[in-house]
């Protein structure tokens, strides 16, 4: 739309090619994501071999023409001669607002790359089935169009699903903290990553709702292998499993837990 004040195109333009018929986004037609996005290991291991139409937005990344299987994706690769190339992946989730479940905009989640990221790395030290069974998207409430989660000032939520990118269902859900020094929640040491186990009947809930029930405690919540008192339980339990098959969880109200891995 025009900026009466400046003469100014805000926003993205999108036009029509009269003669070709070829509708054009911000000047540039339709195209298929580059190989340079393709060949990717964190888009490869969502999305596999899939590509896609795509268009140029005016933020500076990709963004897709049509819905995959239901829901919108931006693709913001960033190649640096003297970083490492980078590729940040986004998913348009829709946001629920009421009662009635009425749609209300949407939320933006980032898929985290399992070899890149601190958070996950440091995660996979103690829960390898974590990292390597599922696919991770943070959700940072201080991005404007996140802002509907800003539940706690600094808190993220990060959303554990299924590798293949149209499988949504939440099997786990992470609180985790902004990073005071470089404002990123996914640079976070595992410190302040808090992991509840979503139960089978509401891993189809509506993100606020399951982001709601986690700030509350009113979930299982997944236990650091590493602290005194589970260490030695699972030193026990050793016995007849192997520890890394073994979760201990904290159950409302406070109390505690040990079954055999369902990551």
């Amino acid at each position: 739309e025009p900026d009466q004040a400046k003469g100014q195109v805000q926003g993205n333009l999108i036009g029509l090619n009269l003669l070709t018929g070829v509708v054009l986004y911000n000047g540039v037609p339709p195209d298929r994501l580059p190989q340079t996005i393709l060949r990717t290991a964190v888009y490869k291991r969502s999305f596999g071999d899939r590509n896609c139409a795509v268009v140029p937005h005016i933020g500076g990344y990709l963004t897709t023409v049509h819905q995959l299987s239901g829901r919108s994706y931006d693709f913001d690769y960033v190649e640096d001669g003297v970083r490492q190339s980078k590729l940040d992946i986004y998913e348009h989730i829709p946001r629920r607002v009421g009662k009635d479940k009425r749609r209300g905009g949407i939320m933006r989640a980032r898929l985290l790359d399992v070899s890149q990221e601190r958070c996950l790395i440091q995660l996979a030290e103690m829960f390898p089935q974590l990292v390597e069974m599922h696919s991770h998207w943070l959700i940072e409430p201080w991005h404007a169009e996140n802002a509907v989660l800003a539940y706690k000032p600094n808190v993220a939520f990060l959303l554990f699903r299924s590798i293949r990118f149209d499988h949504r269902e939440t099997t786990f859900m992470a609180t985790i903290k902004r990073r005071p020094s470089t404002g990123n929640a996914s640079e976070d040491d595992g410190q302040n990553l808090r992991i509840y186990r979503i139960p089978d009947e509401r891993k189809s809930f509506a993100v606020e709702e399951l982001a709601r029930s986690c700030l509350a405690d009113e979930l299982d919540r997944l236990l650091d292998p590493e602290q005194a008192t589970t260490a030695a339980m699972l030193n026990t339990i050793n016995k007849i499993e192997e520890k890394r098959f073994v979760e201990r969880y904290q159950i409302p109200p406070k109390t505690t837990a040990s079954n055999t891995a369902t990551f």
